[in-house]
This record gives C-alpha cells, structure tokens and sequence, in this order.
C-alpha cells in the first residue's frame, strides 16, 4: 500500500456495464446535442413552440403531430420542413389518426376533422364547460381517437364517451360514466360489441357499444388507494384473448376478464410507483414503463408472470414501441426538462442495447417508418432519428485500475492539506461526462469533466486535514460515467492517518532491509511524506536537492533507532515548481528519489 502512488497517480476510465447503477445527470446544451454528434443520429429536428405529449402520425411521406403551443403540423417525413399548419383555440395533447382524406384530433373538449390540406372539414364540440387540461402537474396526457370503421371513439372530461362519423363530425355513440365528474384520459378499447375506458378516479368501465349502457365497473380503489394521489387509470387498455388490461396510478397492473370485469390476477408494484407507460402487447408480451422506478418490464399476459424488469436511468410515460427483437422507450427526467433519453433493450431479457441521450424529455411514444425513429420532446421539437445510426452509437469506456483503497500514508497533527493530480482517460470511442463526488475531508475538482474519446484530463484530489486527532480516517471518491450505455458510478475507498509530532511509525516488527519509499502524493502542494525504514540503528541523513544539486532542505540530520519512518515535509513559499531529488544516508545504504513540486 505504501507503494501505491509512485510517480503520478492515474486513473483509467474506461466502460464496464456494471449491474445497472443508475445515477447521476446529464445535460444537453440544444436540441441536437446527442453523445456522439458526428454520428449524423439525428437526421432532422424540427421546432413548435410548445411541449409535444401525443406521438406522431405517420402516413403517406408525411409525419403529423400537435403540440401545446395548439397548432397542429404537418411536417415532410424526408426533409423535416413544415408543409402547412392548424391552429387550433387550445393546446393539443392528443395523438392524431387519419381516415381517407380527414385528420382527426381532439383540442380543448372539441374534435377536429381536417383534410389533408389543413383546411377544416369538420368539428364536433363534445360538450361546454372550463377546459381543465391537467390535473396536477405529471398529468400528461388527453384521451386520443380510436378509429374503428368510419367511426372514432373518445373519451373526454366528465366521463364522457363520444363516437364521431369521421366522415363527417357527426355523432353516432354516447355514454356518461356515472360519477359524470372525472375525466377519461386514455384512448378507448373496443372488442366484442363493448367499449372500454378508465377514469381519473381509478374506477374501469364497459359500456355497449349499441346501446350506451354500461355493461359492468371495477373500481381499482378495492385493492387499495394510492395514498397520495388518487388511483387513476392514465395506460391506455389492451385486449387480449378476451382479457383487458390496464394500469395506473394505483401502482398495479390488471388483468380482467373482458366480458364480467372479473380479475384474472392484478401486479402490485412493490415500491408504489406508477405504471404509465403502455402496455404494449406483442407475443402474448405485455411491456410497460413505470414512473420514478425508472425502469421498462415485461410481463406473461396469461399468467401475470414477470418476465424482466430493466433500468433506463429515468422514468417512461410513453408506450413501448416493439420493433424486431427490440423494445424501444422515451424517457424523461422529472427535476429537468433538459434530460431524456431514447433507449433500445432486448425484447427476451430487457438488456440495454443502446441508449440515445437527448437535451428533452420525451413523453411521445416513438414510432418506427422506414428505419426512421420519430417523436416529440418537451422542448417542442419533433425528431427524426435514423435507426440504423442509434444502434450502431459508440459508447466511451471507462475503468478503474487502481486498486479498492487509495492510501494517502500518515500526517503529523496541525497539518492543513495535501493533494496530488489525478488523470481521467477515456479509451472509449464517444466523448463522456464524468461527474465526481467525494467524501468527508475530500474535494475533487474539476467536479464535473468532459473528455473527448481516446483523450485524457486531469483532476486534483485534496484532502484538508485541519484539526484533525490522531486516528486513522476513511472517505471515498466517485466517478461517474454519464455517457456510457448504463451510467457507471465506480467509488474507490480514501485512506489517511494522522499520527503524532514524533516521526517514528509504530509497527510489530522490525524491518529486515533499508528502503526509501517514493513520497506521496506526487506532485504535491503543499505537503508530502517521504518513508524510509531502517533494520537497524545508525546516523541518517536525509536532505533535499534541485534539479543542479544544491542542497534545498535537510529534514533529518541524527541518529536514529531501527524502524520505520514517515516525514513530514511541507515547501516553503521560497521553493519553486520543479523537479527535485531527496536522498538518504544511512550507514552505508544510500538511496535517490525524484519528486515533483506543483504550484
């Protein structure tokens, strides 16, 4: 351990996907900020003015979308270039579909049918009241049009459920949940001559679809409330072999018989956190996101089993989007608008296959045409991402070489500080930001590094030793991967002591040989300790020289007793940077050791 530091202290980093550590931040300073940006991933972007909740439409070269700055784009799938747009009274939140030749999507209780042009075709008020477009702030989402014939089903504010000749905005179908006073915010299910919804208030219902009457509830509030919110239904129902299921706010995931509303089995999420994003069903593969718990899962839809449940470091509110052997998911960091994440795992285990850093969150659940990944940010702007380049990211690669514990060796009382340089590399080939954090009696700055791919930079690692007793002390350092494939935290144990004004170092047993260690730290500035050992005892002297041989400090000059010993040195304010050498003389054993002075 006395060995440890030998000339300058280097730390490795390079990329080892540990279990799964998920901590830490990182930033984006614009939209187009991505980790690697010669990797042309991003193949366009293109600006609203407000937040994008819905996911896009994409049909005939031609992505649409609406956006909370309440215009609703029609953007050239190929260029990214605006081809015309609708403003609407209100923001958008809801998800477009097309029929024909009409576009159709909800804005402020009101359903818009428009033709390809942008022009307005139709629109169908669904009833007169305040609009109320979230209910708290994580509240993202509107009930979206489900087309089935020439008919699109919605629900809306109040519990109410409209179906809509999209032909032409007239209304064909309506039903009123029987509380009248929660709002609907997922799109409707159909199946077996029955339309399903779920409400704010955590309660799920069937309806006829030819009469309007409700065929049956379940009120998830039976299983338990979610204590601080209420239990509401925010993932959109999937049906399945004559199951519907669905989850929410009430932190679980149901399975119930589509025809009676009786459960087939119900996942209660062991840490209370949301599920909100999906589920998507593929394979008889239910794969969902939850919320602070960071993490997409995939589940038996038969059985209920749980198949995988796999981190991406922020929390998913959109579906799923299953493409391949791939699952694709947008995440959102909730503290910063700033920070998301397009992430690609394994459809069979939930292994992170790739992960696309964005300056935006992304609520918009992504959609796949043509090897192009689409979908909006927070940062209003809607993305286009080649699939091909995503997969393919590099990554940096970082690892620490040193060993577990960093020894810093023994001080005397009333010593104020010491540090030694410390130099981060990258061997990876994408740049990385690496965060450091320390412990008690330790700073590292720079606290935040950026290090282009196959380059290095340089920390200093300061321990302030003020006022300190005699004992042995123990920290930590930390350094943090952000731009790896998983975020890599890898900590190393910081160790020091301090000792007596007295040099001697008390050990069991004698030494056998002379030695003269190498100081640490080195560099230093202020202070450093030189160790050196002794079998037996004789007259030591040990001094200081520069570079040309001139005697610059004699710090011991008598005799002393076998043992080992550690000094003490601290430069002067006369002593420049440079290279010195100490030497020590011994009996007849002579030694030379070259140090390194840092101001």
């Amino acid at each position: 351990m006395r060995d440890l530091f030998q000339r300058t202290v280097v730390l490795i980093i390079s990329t080892v996907c540990l279990s799964g550590f998920i901590i830490g931040i990182c930033t984006a300073a614009n939209p187009n900020d991505v980790q690697n940006s010669q990797t042309n991933v991003i193949l366009w972007n293109f600006k609203t003015n407000g937040v994008i909740y819905g996911t896009p439409l994409i049909d005939n070269g031609v992505v649409y979308i609406g956006s909370l700055d309440s215009c609703f784009y029609a953007i050239d799938k190929v260029t990214g270039i605006k081809k015309w747009q609708y403003k609407s009274p209100d923001q958008i939140f809801s998800t477009p579909i097309k029929k024909d030749s009409i576009l159709c999507f909800e804005s402020g209780n009101v359903l818009y049918g428009l033709n390809l042009q942008g022009a307005l075709s139709w629109k169908f008020k669904m009833y007169d009241s305040t609009i109320q477009n979230k209910h708290d702030e994580w509240d993202y989402y509107h009930s979206s049009p489900l087309l089935l014939g020439n008919i699109v089903y919605i629900g809306t504010e109040k519990g109410l459920v409209f179906g809509v000749d999209v032909s032409n905005g007239t209304k064909v179908f309506q039903c009123q949940t029987p509380t009248a006073s929660y709002t609907i915010k997922t799109i409707p299910a159909i199946y077996d001559n029955k339309i399903y919804v779920g409400d704010w208030n955590g309660v799920f219902y069937a309806y006829d679809l030819t009469t309007g009457k409700l065929v049956w509830q379940y009120d998830t509030k039976i299983d338990g409330s979610y204590s601080q919110w209420v239990n509401a239904i925010v993932t959109d129902p999937v049906i399945y072999r004559g199951y519907v299921y669905f989850g929410g706010r009430s932190c679980k995931l149901y399975c119930l018989d589509a025809k009676t509303g009786v459960k087939k089995w119900m996942y209660h999420d062991p840490n209370d956190m949301w599920i909100l994003g999906g589920p998507t069903l593929v394979d008889s593969t239910l794969y969902l996101g939850s919320s602070m718990q960071q993490s997409v899962r995939a589940f038996d839809a038969i059985t209920g089993a749980k198949k995988w449940d796999k981190g991406v470091q922020y929390r998913v509110n959109g579906k799923p989007m299953v493409d391949g052997d791939l699952v694709y998911v947008g995440t959102e960091d909730i503290t910063n608008v700033t920070l998301g994440t397009l992430c690609a795992l394994n459809k069979s285990d939930g292994v992170l296959k790739s992960r696309l850093i964005m300056g935006t969150q992304i609520y918009s659940t992504p959609v796949l045409s043509n090897g192009v990944i689409f979908f909006g940010g927070s940062n209003g702007y809607v993305y286009a991402v080649s699939q091909q380049g995503f997969l393919n990211l590099p990554y940096p690669k970082i690892q620490l070489t040193c060993p577990d514990t960093l020894d810093f060796g023994s001080f005397p009382e009333g010593t104020f500080e010491t540090s030694s340089k410390l130099y981060i590399h990258n061997l990876g080939d994408a740049p990385d930001s690496v965060t450091v954090s320390s412990g008690l009696y330790t700073k590292i700055q720079p606290s935040n590094v950026t290090i282009a791919a196959h380059d290095s930079q340089e920390v200093t690692i300061t321990i302030s030793l003020s006022g300190l007793s005699i004992n042995i002390y123990r920290s930590y350092a930390s350094f943090t991967s952000q731009k790896a494939l998983i975020p890599t935290k890898t900590s190393r144990t910081v160790m020091f002591r301090i000792q007596a004004a007295g040099d001697v170092e008390s050990e069991a047993t004698v030494p056998s040989t002379f030695s003269l260690s190498q100081n640490y730290p080195n560099p230093f500035n202020p202070t450093t300790v030189i160790r050196y050992q002794l079998p037996f005892a004789c007259y030591v002297s040990l001094k200081i020289f520069n570079i040309v041989g001139q005697e610059v400090v004699k710090l011991v000059d008598g005799y002393k007793e076998a043992g080992r010993y550690s000094q003490f040195f601290k430069i002067s304010s006369g002593i420049p940077s440079g290279i010195y050498f100490y030497r020590i003389l011994a009996g007849e054993y002579q030694a030379t050791q070259k140090m390194i002075v840092l101001k």
